[in-house]
């Protein structure tokens, strides 16, 4: 997956998702520099839209995920 989503940023460098969804691979294996970084773009590229991409989850809820990737990996935990 990580991959393909780094594929799809370089296609596609103004979409938020992806860098969420890679945000949260790299925190889910203790990469949190990576992670935090992908997350604050993201969460940078939400508030520059005002509304997600990919509209399966509101932009809340795109948003309050990317904070929560910032804020566990500052905390250097995952789930």
């Amino acid at each position: 997956a990580e991959a393909q989503l780094l594929q799809c940023i370089v296609h596609n460098p103004f979409i938020a998702e992806p860098h969420l969804l890679l945000g949260q691979i790299f925190a889910s294996r203790g990469q949190y520099i990576d992670a935090a970084e992908h997350a604050r773009k993201g969460l940078a590229l939400l508030c520059d839209w005002g509304t997600p991409w990919d509209k399966r989850l509101s932009w809340a809820a795109w948003v309050a995920w990317a904070r929560t990737i910032l804020h566990q990996s500052s905390a250097e935990q995952w789930p």
